[in-house]
């Protein structure tokens, strides 16, 4: 599976709102992430990001992730998760194991990197943006 039985309640879906903020307050969506994921036949988009030190994190977001046709786009075709690595920002120990857990299973080596995963838990695609 995406995680193990026991991380799976730190994902979540970063939505419209803040996904920063919405991505550290509400660690229990995963499951409900996962499964709509499978009975909608739609696509995970894992950001693994530097929210509060990564210049191009910064970049990414404001030029792609907050933008209307994105959102548009991904409210229709995505679930989105963040997957968050800040360094001036404690993040809650149980994200911290989750996160470390999903940048070792994807083989993350820089930020930003956008993993694309199908509805049936398979990677289709990755991505970095520079």
């Amino acid at each position: 599976s995406l995680v193990s039985a026991g991380t799976e309640r730190m994902l979540v879906d970063f939505g419209r709102a803040s996904y920063v903020q919405k991505a550290r307050q509400q660690p229990e969506k995963v499951k409900m992430v996962l499964e709509k994921a499978r009975t909608d036949g739609r696509y995970l988009l894992l950001n693994f990001t530097g929210s509060d030190w990564c210049l191009w994190c910064h970049r990414l977001r404001d030029e792609v992730f907050v933008q209307d046709a994105f959102l548009d786009y991904a409210a229709e075709s995505l679930i989105l998760v963040e997957v968050d690595f800040p360094m001036k920002t404690e993040l809650p120990e149980p994200v911290q194991v989750q996160n470390a857990q999903l940048d070792e299973r994807f083989e993350v080596s820089g930020y930003p990197t956008i993993v694309i995963v199908s509805p049936h838990n398979e990677e289709i695609g990755r991505l970095s943006y520079m």
